[in-house]
């Protein structure tokens, strides 16, 4: 589980967001898991064919 600090005034909500570990926690409660073969990517595919990959590395959504 994860957790933001939301008293600390130094930091902005979204800073305390992006984190690699809370991001890929999130997208994992989204519904998003490794692909397979690959490092730093989870995917979520859809039933009708498409398919939503999220590349850490590259920090780019397709």
């Amino acid at each position: 589980m994860f957790s933001v600090n939301l008293t600390n005034k130094g930091t902005d909500f979204f800073e305390q967001l992006y984190h690699p570990e809370i991001m890929e926690q999130i997208i994992k409660i989204l519904g998003f898991l490794p692909k397979e073969n690959s490092s730093g990517i989870f995917e979520k595919k859809y039933t009708d064919g498409y398919a939503v990959e999220i590349d850490f590395e590259k920090i780019f959504v397709k």
